[in-house]
Formats: structure tokens, C-alpha cells, sequence
């Protein structure tokens, strides 16, 4: 589902931002998915208020995917930065204590691109554009685990 995409990358600035999003997931998966006390900023419990704040805050409608078919529940969420701009990070977690996030950043001069995997050691990050919105899914897992979660993520957020 996520190779109908067209690369569209007509400008510098878009594919800069398209080439630190991953970067940037990478970082704050690193900084939030090991604290053990406070990971996130509003719990699943307030699962409504955090999405409610958080697209306030990034200037557009926001949802959190529903990842219980690929194993993972919502831990909560933060406001991080993303490029300058407010951006949304959500983490997820597994029965055995694994984490994955979903970073959402806004930039209004994104071009929409395809699919894209960016790898560090075990860190892998699936991420695209779509619109204005960039989404990178990170994860200490498996390519073949966290390709399934960025593809459940991709079809919920564009339903």
C-alpha cells in the first residue's frame, strides 16, 4: 500500500526536511523510549486530551493508531520539536516491554515521498510524507516487525 507514493521532491528545503526527519525520529526515540518513569507527557488515559492538544499545537487534525493488531498499545505521548515547528511523538509498547514511536512533524513545504527506510545499528526507522505532515516509525525491532507497523500506521492515517 505504501509504494503508490510518488517521489515529489521538487525543492531543496523539501528533500532537506524529508532527509532530517529520520534523524530526528532517531533522536527522540532514543531520549523517550528508554525512561522508564516518564516516557511520555499524557498517558493512553487521557488518550482524547493528548490527541485534541497535540494537532492544536501542530495546527491539524490529529488520530493515534490503533496498533493492537501488530501487538503494540498506546503508552501516551509528548510535544517534541520537529525541524523548528511543534511536533507530535507517540509511544508505543509491547507485552514484553518493547517500544516503538510515531513521530508526526508539520512543514507546509513538504513535498509528499515515498516510502523511505533509514537504519542505524538496531534502530530502524520507516518514514514518509504526505502533504504537510511527515510520519517516521522507529523502533529497536525487526524490519520486518516495525515494516508492519508502519504500514498499519499508514493505513490508518490515511483513513
Amino acid at each position: 500500500a505504501l509504494g503508490r507514493l510518488a517521489p515529489a521532491l521538487d525543492s531543496n528545503e523539501a528533500l532537506a526536511l524529508a532527509e532530517r526527519l529520520p534523524s530526528q525520529a532517531k533522536s527522540a526515540y532514543l531520549i523517550y523510549a528508554s525512561d522508564v518513569l516518564h516516557p511520555v507527557e499524557v498517558g493512553a488515559d487521557q488518550r482524547e486530551h493528548l490527541v485534541t492538544w497535540l494537532g492544536k499545537r501542530l495546527g491539524t487534525p490529529l488520530k493515534t493508531p490503533d496498533l493492537s493488531k501488530v501487538g503494540f498499545e498506546l503508552i501516551g505521548g509528548r510535544l517534541v520539536p520537529v525541524s523548528g515547528n511543534p511536533g507530535a511523538l507517540f509511544m508505543y509498547e509491547d507485552s514484553s516491554g518493547r517500544r516503538v514511536s510515531v513521530l508526526i512533524g508539520r512543514n507546509d513545504e513538504n513535498r509528499t515521498t515515498s516510502f523511505r527506510i533509514a537504519s542505524d545499528g538496531d534502530l530502524e526507522t520507516f518514514y514518509w510524507i504526505d502533504g504537510p505532515l511527515g510520519y517516521a516509525v522507529t523502533g529497536e525491532i525487526s524490519r520486518n516487525e516495525l515494516q508492519a507497523i508502519a504500514n498499519e500506521c499508514y493505513r490508518q492515517f490515511e483513513n
